[in-house]
This record gives C-alpha cells, sequence and structure tokens, in this order.
C-alpha cells in the first residue's frame, strides 16, 4: 500500500515507539478513591471481571444471526 502523504517518509515503528513511551507522563504512586471521584483518571493496576461479560462468544453468535 503506497503512503498516504507521498514524498514524506514514514517512521518505522522501532523508531517511533521510544520517544513515544518518553512522552508518556510517569505514574508515579497509586492511590484508592471511590469510584464517583475516578473519572479521568488511570487504572494502576489490572482489573478483571469475575465473569464472563457477555456470557457467550459474541463473534460466533453474531455470525448466526
Amino acid at each position: 500500500m503506497p503512503p498516504s502523504h507521498p514524498g514524506k517518509p514514514l517512521t518505522p515503528i522501532e523508531a517511533a515507539i521510544p520517544p513515544l513511551l518518553q512522552s508518556l507522563p510517569q505514574m508515579l504512586e497509586v492511590e484508592a478513591v471511590p469510584m464517583e471521584q475516578a473519572l479521568g483518571r488511570i487504572v494502576g493496576s489490572d482489573v478483571a471481571a469475575p465473569i464472563n461479560v457477555p456470557p457467550h462468544a459474541t463473534a460466533r453468535w453474531m455470525a448466526m444471526h
């Protein structure tokens, strides 16, 4: 596929990732806050659902209907 901006070479992904990661703010500490105060904040740890939501394979179900 030709580049969408002829004449301007694309940056290789290997060269683009390090400056991108360096531009992100560092998370210095994790604190617990009530859900009402969590809007706009970043989750500081993994979140996992205790059950599958939805409880079925959506892609397969959609293909059948």
